[in-house]
């Protein structure tokens, strides 16, 4: 009869079950994530990828070393008429 080793037979057996049961577990696991569950990661990725933040603009006067105004705020408006929106004409 041949002698085993001490990692042969039952122990080797068993290891690799072991092993192959954990590889299966996560390879069922990684088929549900990516094919039965994906639509819900999927909205929630792109729900943590845009995000609006509405942020107060604050600007300044832009000076160089000299303290001369380079850049600086000018009030400008914009007046655009709409030939449809105008009131008819009374003759």
């Amino acid at each position: 009869m041949k002698r085993l080793l001490p990692f042969q037979g039952w122990r080797l057996h068993f290891f690799q079950g072991v092993v192959i049961a954990i590889f299966l577990v996560f390879t069922m696991r990684l088929y549900q994530l990516q094919f039965i569950d994906y639509e819900t990661y999927e909205t929630d990725a792109n729900e943590n990828r845009l995000s609006s933040l509405p942020l107060s603009t604050s600007r300044g006067v832009i000076r160089d070393r000299d303290n001369l105004r380079l850049a600086f705020n000018v009030p400008a408006y914009n007046v655009t008429i709409v030939p449809a929106e105008l009131p008819d004409d009374e003759q």
